[in-house]
């Protein structure tokens, strides 16, 4: 029953004996009864031709989460992950002090990928390093298909002019092959061919920059920690936006909570993950478990535990859902950690990224349009919208009735996703109920 309906029906058994009221009612009625909304053809709203759909592309950056060295090697100042994040001079040694190859190997987190469809991506592997003399490298992508490392480069640097120079080098990643949704895999083989004595690789960036392209409209937003339990300072706040190399400490066995403020709580989203960098100094191994709390059943879930031994560095995806926004916009994540020798705990960053949708796109099926129109010569006033799809329903309230014009149009995916929706229904304040499928 509509709104407005309940409203009328009470005024009406208060005043049932007032004709004017009863006069209103019959208005309402005669009004209920001519009110019609339609689907509209999509190249009609575009003025025809075309598929009637709008393309954009959405551009993402997936950083090294991960990196181990070969025995009787080293990463020279430890794992720092926030090194390989810009190209800012601050870099990684990759060295080798007696053996005559070194191979480190570099994971970059992608499972965020899974949150997506509909689209098409393209990868490139990008990295700006330089090498110290008289060097063979080789470069491998894991093959998700094979299971195996392939060979994708290899060059060699030697006593030249150019041989301690910075340069960049790039190459594009197939999806499926060597970008899987779970991770990218790469590992550099170092090896001396002329002389003796130490040589290393300096790599000051190594990302996997990504290319969306899709019929939806995105948008990429990063929301920052603006509160703490136990509470934190502006400086502790800060050193939490990005990975960088400024971080804070906690120590021992403790928990620490984090509030993430100013998520929207009536957008569509595509994707919503938390980015936690944790990090240990020298002769420190922690246990840590990693919590989000379930608005919608009011529990702290667990979604990660890791540990982390001397000198390691980690950066890890928590994936969320709208289950973990509460009604004013939040996210909260806890750390409870658990020392097992040494000091501190380093926590580099702790942020959330939301990839919403901001309207329709065409196409329909995989996240399309879904356009109504008004064809009736009253205002209608949507209260209600069901998406329903083969294993979940979404029902979406607006703050305030959406008053549709007579001849006025409306796109539904302006409100949910349509991808895997089979049906949606529309409730106005009429009490009436439209149905359509995408």
């Amino acid at each position: 029953m509509g709104i407005a309906m309940m409203a009328f029906l009470s005024i009406y058994e208060r005043y049932k004996g007032v004709y004017l009221v009863e006069s209103q009612m019959n208005e309402w009625e005669a009004q209920r009864l001519k009110e019609r909304l339609v689907e509209v053809d999509q190249d009609s709203v575009d003025g025809g031709g075309g598929d009637g759909g709008t393309s954009s592309t959405l551009n993402r950056t997936f950083l090294v989460s991960d990196e181990t060295v070969s025995d009787g090697d080293q990463l020279t100042s430890a794992p720092r992950l926030w090194l390989f994040d810009v190209q800012d001079g601050s870099y990684e040694h990759i060295d080798s002090y007696g053996d005559d190859e070194v191979e480190a190997t570099f994971t970059i987190l992608t499972s965020e990928l899974q949150s997506y469809s509909g689209g098409s991506w393209d990868f490139t592997l990008r990295m700006y390093l330089k090498t110290y003399p008289n060097v063979e490298v080789e470069i491998y992508a894991y093959n998700h298909q094979t299971g195996r490392f392939d060979l994708i480069d290899s060059f060699t640097r030697g006593e030249g002019p150019d041989a301690s120079q910075w340069f960049e080098w790039s190459r594009d990643l197939q999806w499926g092959t060597y970008v899987s949704n779970e991770n990218a895999t790469i590992k550099i083989s170092v090896e001396r061919y002329m002389g003796g004595g130490k040589f290393h690789v300096r790599i000051d960036r190594m990302v996997l920059e990504g290319t969306y392209s899709t019929s939806e409209s995105l948008t990429s937003t990063r929301y920052n920690v603006t509160d703490g339990d136990p509470s934190l300072s502006p400086t502790e706040l800060n050193s939490l936006k990005v990975r960088d190399g400024s971080y804070l400490e906690i120590l021992g066995d403790t928990q620490q909570t984090f509030i993430i403020s100013g998520l929207p709580t009536d957008a569509t989203y595509r994707s919503i993950s938390a980015y936690i960098t944790l990090a240990t100094p020298l002769w420190t191994e922690y246990n840590v478990d990693i919590y989000a709390y379930d608005f919608a059943n009011d529990a702290w879930v667990l979604t990660n535990s890791t540990s982390l031994s001397s000198d390691d560095d980690l950066r890890i995806r928590v994936p969320l859902s709208t289950d973990y926004i509460s009604s004013g916009g939040q996210v909260k994540l806890k750390i409870s950690t658990d020392r097992i020798t040494g000091s501190y705990l380093y926590v580099d960053e702790v942020a959330v990224d939301a990839i919403t949708v901001q309207g329709g796109g065409g196409g329909g099926g995989e996240g399309g349009s879904l356009i109504i129109r008004n064809d009736s010569p009253f205002t209608s006033r949507i209260v209600r919208i069901w998406y329903i799809g083969s294993d979940s329903i979404y029902v979406y309230d607006p703050p305030t009735p959406i008053a549709l014009q007579p001849g006025e149009t409306m796109d539904l995916a302006d409100y949910h996703s349509l991808s895997g929706i089979t049906l949606v229904k529309v409730v106005t304040d009429f009490g009436n109920v439209f149905s359509f499928v995408p």
